[in-house]
């Protein structure tokens, strides 16, 4: 699903996932959606099928609303598997992401790619059920700590990791 400004409107495209309940959803130019309520409007929390979800905006592309306020409204329901994320340009990401083995206990596959303002990485170690992590391009991450590992019971089912271009 692409998301389109229309030109004036005061609300983008988004609206029409209201009613969809797909298995794989693929939203992309989200810095096309005008305001974070729009996101919330869509209720991605209740679409229950959806087993693989990729969320991406455009990079140094224009955007008419935070990123970070967007994703908080974009909490993705507890059946997904597969999480993509791309393009995301705030610093730090909303609570479900720092609470990420709560919220999406199912996943198994994870990448983040091409977030160069996030300088922080989401508490991934904790996930129960992660087979494969790739994390690409983001350049604000300094260091990798017990946060992101999440303890000694750290990773149990990783299978491959794959870090490139970060400054750490």
């Amino acid at each position: 699903f692409v998301v389109h400004a229309g030109d004036g409107e005061s609300s983008s495209n988004l609206s029409e996932l209201e009613d969809k309940h797909p298995t794989f959803l693929e939203i992309s130019r989200l810095e096309n959606v005008k305001s974070a309520s729009e996101a919330k409007r869509i209720k991605l929390v209740e679409k229950q099928s959806i087993e693989k979800l990729e969320l991406a905006w455009t990079r140094d592309a224009k955007r008419f609303a935070d990123d970070r306020e967007v994703l908080s409204e974009l909490v993705p329901p507890d059946t997904i598997e597969t999480l993509t994320l791309q393009g995301y340009s705030s610093i730090s990401f909303p609570s479900w992401m720092m609470s990420i083995a709560t919220y999406l206990p199912r996943l198994t596959d994870v990448t983040l790619r091409d977030l160069p303002s996030c300088n922080v990485l989401p508490p991934l170690g904790q996930l129960p059920n992660l087979e494969q992590l790739k994390i690409d391009g983001m350049d604000s991450i300094r260091k990798i700590d017990g946060a992101f590992y999440g303890g000694r019971r750290a990773f149990p089912r990783l299978r491959e990791f794959d870090i490139s271009r970060m400054e750490c």
